[in-house]
Order: C-alpha cells, then sequence, then structure tokens
C-alpha cells in the first residue's frame, strides 16, 4: 500500500513544487508522476477520504478534466467521494502540441489519467474491480477514448457533452483549438482528428461499459455527438444503452452532478463469472492507434494507420484476423487453464503481419504471415 496512511502535504506555490510525505491526516493531497508515453513529470490531485485511509480495497474514480481546466477543477467531486468512500485523482492533462487547456484526447493525455491511476494503485488499497473513468466536455471527448483503449482496466466510465468526431467538431474553430491537430482538418492532419475520435474506437465498447449524457439545448458541443457515437458503438454492441438527455439544458457541469454520475458507475465490477478473475472475453474486436495490450492479445498498428483486429479462442482454435496491423502477440497465459487451444489460424488482409504466440517464458510460434497461415500448437506442459 505504500504510503496509504499517510498524506502528502503540499505548498502549492507551482508546477515546480517538490512534494514529500509527512505522517498526518490530509484529506487532499498533490503529487508528481512520470507519464509513460513521453517520460514527462506531471501533476495530480487525489482526494482521500478518511475512510479509505484505514479501509482495504477502495473504489477509485479518475476525472479527465474539461477544457481551461486543471487537476483544481474537480473539487465539487469531493463531498460525494468522502460520503461514498471512494479514492478520487484527478490529473493536470498535456497535449503533444496543445496545453492541457486544450488537448483534446491526445495520448499524452491519455497517458496522463492512466498513469495518475497507476499512481493511486500503487500507493493505496484500490479494488481493482472498482476503477472508474468520468469527465465532461473536451474531458468527456478523452475519457471516451481512453475508455476504448483501456477496457480491461476501467469497470466503467461516464462520458458527458462530449465530443466524440472531432472532424465534424473542430472545423468551425479558431486555430488555438486546432493546435493540437496540427491544424486545419486536411490529408495531412487527418488522422490526428481520426485517433482522438471515439467513433474511431466504436468495437472496443463491447468490452467496457460506457455511459453517455448530454442536455439538448447544448449550443457549445452539439448533441449531435452523442448521437453519433451511440450510432456507431451500436452497429458493434446492440446493447449499448441510450444517452441519458438533460432535456432543455445547456452546457453546463451541473446537467448531472458527481451523485449521479457515482450512481451510474457503482453497480459496475471489472470481474468475469465468479468474481475472481477480472473481464476476459475470447472474442475480441479492437482498433487501436498505438502498440497496446488488450486482454490476451498485444497488437501493434502499421504507422500512421488504425490497426483493426478480430480474434477468438477456444480449446480448439486461436484465429486471427489483422488489418494493418505489423504484429499481433497472443499470450495464452492469459486463459490458461479456462482453455487450452490446439492450432491457431492467422489471416491478414493488407500487408504482412507478424504473429507471435506464447506460454509464459515459451514462444510456440512466432512467422511473418503475409497472407494466411494455420498449424498445430505444442501441447502444454502438464504442471
Amino acid at each position: 500500500m505504500g504510503i496509504s496512511r499517510i498524506c502528502v502535504l503540499a505548498a502549492f506555490l507551482g508546477i515546480t513544487s517538490i512534494l514529500f510525505p509527512l505522517p498526518c491526516a490530509a484529506e487532499k493531497m498533490e503529487f508528481t508522476y512520470r507519464n509513460s508515453f513521453d517520460g514527462s513529470e506531471q501533476l495530480a490531485v487525489a482526494y482521500v477520504p478518511e475512510i479509505c485511509k484505514g479501509r482495504e480495497d477502495n473504489p477509485l474514480l479518475v476525472i479527465a478534466h474539461p477544457a481551461g481546466g486543471t487537476r483544481h477543477s474537480c473539487s465539487y467531486y469531493y463531498e460525494e467521494c468522502e460520503a461514498r468512500g471512494w479514492l478520487l485523482v484527478v490529473p493536470d492533462l498535456h497535449g503533444r502540441k496543445a496545453p492541457g487547456q486544450r488537448c483534446w484526447a491526445a495520448l499524452e493525455a491519455q497517458h496522463d489519467l492512466i498513469d495518475a491511476a497507476a499512481y493511486m494503485q500503487a500507493n493505496y488499497s484500490v479494488d481493482s474491480t472498482r476503477i472508474y473513468l468520468a469527465g465532461r466536455s473536451m474531458g468527456g471527448a478523452l475519457t471516451a477514448v481512453t475508455a476504448a483503449k483501456y477496457p480491461d482496466l476501467f469497470a466503467a466510465a461516464v462520458a458527458g457533452q462530449g465530443i466524440f468526431d472531432m472532424e465534424s467538431f473542430a472545423l468551425g474553430y479558431d486555430q488555438d483549438w486546432q493546435e493540437e491537430f496540427g491544424g486545419p482538418y486536411s490529408d495531412k492532419t487527418r488522422f490526428a482528428y481520426e485517433r482522438y475520435s471515439a467513433i474511431s474506437f466504436a468495437p472496443n465498447f463491447s468490452y467496457v461499459p460506457l455511459i453517455l449524457w448530454h442536455g439538448t439545448f447544448d449550443r457549445i458541443v452539439p448533441p449531435e455527438q452523442s448521437e453519433q457515437l451511440l450510432a456507431a458503438i451500436r452497429r458493434h454492441n446492440r446493447f449499448q444503452p441510450d444517452v441519458n438527455w438533460l432535456l432543455a439544458a445547456p452546457h453546463t457541469p451541473i446537467n448531472y452532478p458527481p451523485a449521479w454520475i457515482m450512481d451510474q458507475l457503482q453497480h459496475y465490477r471489472n470481474v468475469a463469472e465468479g468474481d475472481k478473475h477480472p473481464r476476459l472475453p475470447l472474442g475480441l474486436h479492437l482498433v487501436t492507434d498505438e502498440d497496446k495490450q488488450f486482454f490476451w492479445l498485444r497488437i501493434v498498428p502499421e504507422e500512421e494507420h488504425f490497426a483493426e483486429v478480430r480474434a477468438s479462442a477456444s480449446n480448439e482454435e486461436i484465429s486471427i484476423l489483422s488489418t494493418n496491423a505489423a504484429q499481433v502477440d497472443v499470450s495464452l497465459d492469459r486463459f490458461l487453464p479456462r482453455i487450452t487451444p490446439g492450432r491457431f489460424k492467422v489471416e491478414t488482409t493488407t500487408g504482412p503481419v507478424r504473429l507471435s504466440i506464447s506460454r509464459g517464458d515459451s514462444v510456440l510460434f512466432s512467422a511473418r504471415v503475409e497472407r494466411t497461415q494455420s498449424g498445430e500448437l505444442p501441447v502444454p506442459n502438464p504442471e
């Protein structure tokens, strides 16, 4: 648990403040962490209710702040977290080209959320089955993309008033708001706009619950943004719930307050049957724009492309269908002894893909596949 029984006292005198642990019972703490994407040091604020300091397995809520916000912008969650006994963390976001106040769903900002959550897990007693993500406006856009790319981490996510199709939204904005994309939409910037858009990752929402909300009189982010994402997800997941509409409501955080948001999240757990293991879908349809581990798959996309992989696992066969993936790695350890596949089959619809299938430190199969390949897998050693 690390420093779960101590707090960090901060002077809050600037972004370069160095924080250190002291034996006290503060309810709010500021800390630094290293962003795993670009190696930069970033700041975050955590709220630690008194009950969480001596209790095992606390729920954790990660917040993506809105445009123009900082790590201090979501203090209105503190009271509800105290009442429920939830840990809270809000990192400062940052982008590649733009500051965090307008970084949209930059990969750097995605890792801010993930790394802030990892810090909390390393230093507090966090229930790994109850890690939640929420945000509104720009934070809603980032929440949806991050949840889609980390479906095996989050129990559920709430995205409010979000921008989910960056091309249609950002075209009318000035250069400051287009800075993170590298300028106006064009052939040169198209991939940046698409990779910051949750609709690009629609298949992934079959594996993580996403709750959407929007005000119908929103003039900042049109309600159509939520409708578009809903329609895109339902093409892959017929169980995706409808948008929670607040009739005649404008673009404001008070549409649905923390109590409502946490009410939606509280029933979700990242568990499979028997409540002993995390979710482990044996059939996957995933999209990624970066080298990512998903459940039992690692997918490496071709440069400046989205990789799309359909995969299934059973006692009979591991099957992979790859589009624009440079590499796909299968880790059999993730689902042994639940199933023990005896064969593999891989097909690529674009260029060649390197497929690797491993069990522990042993690579059972590795080859550069030009179009299709199949074969037998060695029988696992009895242990």
